[in-house]
């Protein structure tokens, strides 16, 4: 059965990931949305009628469209934004030669955002997670066999902290409830407490650790990494981390039983 409101869901989700890729405010969100609304309408979409939602769904250039063909637009952080969006030609404009993320990722996908400003990037990845968030709830969950579930997918998101910091809903909603559908997620940075930020202690989702040489590191990351240990204890084990050798490092498999391990090397 299809989620009532079903394009007004779907507005809101793109909004906020807009508004959180480009700093959006208050005002600024609620016009965004209003554009997207009216661009399902421009479409023959109705909110409230399912019957109209096989209809190929607007893109974002049919938003920017609504948008900057407004009289009253606004030369603001929302326009450049928009402007953005229509000149870079980011996402495909034509409905009909979409496909879902899921049929997108089928074997490898690379998706190039080198050149592109860091609010694009941000938007990007934001919007793929929600999508990814999305299908992953809509697949069901995966089958558990014995003690063990079926994993269906990995997520791995390489230098992290470029996106933790900005508190994308969807990070967290896939660490938090991706195991029950048999989704895994790699979170790759350069030190520990990138994994802390204003909103979101990101550590309490992770079970697994990895920990190779890093350069700065506290008795209390150690703590929440390996469970509560005598200082001394922490001060060794601050020191094992810091003076790992190359393709060597320290893990804890979610049992607080810390282990040294010899990785195996790319050209390996």
């Amino acid at each position: 059965k299809p989620q009532r409101m079903l394009p007004l869901h779907t507005a809101n989700a793109i909004k906020e990931s807009i508004a959180t890729a480009f700093s959006l405010g208050i005002v600024q969100k609620q016009k965004l949305r209003d554009c997207i609304m009216n661009a399902y309408e421009e479409q023959g979409i109705d909110k409230s009628d399912p019957s109209t939602w096989n209809i190929p769904a607007p893109t974002l250039a049919n938003v920017c469209g609504v948008y900057l063909n407004d009289d009253e637009v606004k030369q603001d952080s929302l326009y450049a934004a928009m402007d953005n969006l229509n000149q870079f030609e980011i996402f495909e404009p034509d409905a009909t030669k979409t496909k879902t993320l899921f049929d997108l990722l089928d074997g490898v996908a690379v998706i190039n955002l080198s050149g592109y400003d860091q609010d694009i990037q941000n938007l990007v990845v934001a919007i793929t997670l929600d999508q990814f968030y999305s299908q992953m709830q809509k697949s069901g969950h995966s089958a558990i066999q014995e003690n063990m579930r079926e994993l269906t997918k990995m997520v791995l998101v390489d230098e992290a902290d470029n996106f933790l910091i900005q508190n994308f809903q969807a990070i967290r909603r896939i660490l938090k409830e991706g195991r029950e559908f048999g989704v895994g997620t790699i979170l790759s940075t350069q030190f520990l407490n990138h994994f802390s930020t204003s909103d979101n202690e990101y550590s309490k989702y992770i079970l697994s650790w990895i920990v190779h040489r890093v350069s700065e590191i506290s008795q209390k990351e150690i703590s929440a990494l390996f469970g509560m240990q005598s200082k001394d204890r922490s001060n060794e084990q601050i020191s094992e981390i810091m003076k790992l050798a190359k393709h060597h490092s320290v893990v804890n498999l979610a049992d607080n039983q810390v282990k040294l391990m010899r990785d195996e090397a790319f050209f390996e």
